[in-house]
């Protein structure tokens, strides 16, 4: 399995990175790290040779910038926690206001 990316604009040529087989998970994958230089729309190319044959797809891209990976679940996850926890809090000493008027 080959991988061929070149920008659409075409300012670098194409460079070609091949796959390496990764067995991890109990699942069969291909891996490939591709380098993107700039955020932009590249072209991909995807070769797969083996015993059934030749393929090749063409694919169009956009580079974005990497994230905190696994991270970014509980990053995004923040804002919505504390607008929880804050409701919660609200919520409790309501009840517990409710509950000194009840009791006088």
């Amino acid at each position: 399995m080959q991988i061929g990316v070149q920008p659409e604009s075409k300012r670098l040529p194409e460079v070609v990175y091949t796959g390496t087989r990764d067995d991890s998970g109990g699942q069969l994958q291909y891996k490939v790290l591709a380098d993107f230089d700039r955020d932009e729309f590249w072209t991909v190319r995807l070769t797969l040779d083996s015993s059934r044959g030749h393929g090749e797809d063409f694919s169009r891209v956009e580079a974005t910038p990497t994230g905190f990976g696994r991270w970014d679940l509980l990053f995004f996850l923040l804002p919505f926690l504390a607008v929880g926890f804050l409701w919660f809090r609200g919520i409790s000493r309501r009840r517990q206001r409710v509950k000194k008027l009840q009791a006088a």
